[in-house]
């Protein structure tokens, strides 16, 4: 998906619902789209509260490399997927491909992603599809979920995972 009029739409309609996302969930939220054989952040939402780990919009990110890169390639048309994985076996860098299958399999079967971030350490990435009516990824909702060890309030992880679901089941495509 290029950064075309459907992904003006798409953002559109999405910022308000990231905005609320969170305000609720006092965590930040980026939302992907597919990009060749990367992908793109094309908004962001902060979260209201004094710490939070964003990203900027426009940043380029891997797909082999991210949650939000993960979630996308777990949720394309399986053919894309196992095309995207020949070829970045091919290219001669050392990938586990089979690591890799049984993540993305993973992903597909609990229909998200929690796990540790790959590029900042103590922080969890909540990685959600929003599907089109085939049920493909056309994008990724990601919070980049930060634990406050202050004592103050938050939600938990599994209500910040249910509330970034409703946002993308809003935006899905059915």
């Amino acid at each position: 998906m290029r950064t075309g009029t459907p992904v003006r739409r798409l953002v559109a309609r999405a910022l308000p619902l990231m905005d609320a996302f969170a305000r609720a969930a006092l965590q930040s939220s980026h939302l992907v789209v597919p990009d060749t054989e990367q992908a793109i952040v094309v908004a962001q939402a902060t979260c209201p509260g004094n710490w939070e780990f964003g990203i900027r919009v426009g940043t380029q990110i891997a797909l082999l490399g991210t949650g939000s890169g993960h979630t996308l390639l777990a949720f394309q048309d399986p053919h894309l997927t196992e095309e995207a994985l020949d070829r970045w076996q091919r290219d001669g860098k050392d990938h586990d491909m089979d690591a890799m299958r049984a993540e993305l399999e993973a992903c597909r079967n609990a229909g998200h992603r929690i796990g540790p971030s790959q590029q900042i350490r103590g922080v969890d990435d909540i990685s959600v599809p929003i599907r089109s009516p085939e049920g493909h990824a056309i994008a990724v909702l990601t919070c980049p979920y930060i634990q406050r060890l202050d004592g103050k309030a938050q939600p938990e992880i599994d209500e910040v995972l249910a509330l970034l679901k409703g946002v993308a089941q809003d935006l899905s495509l059915s």
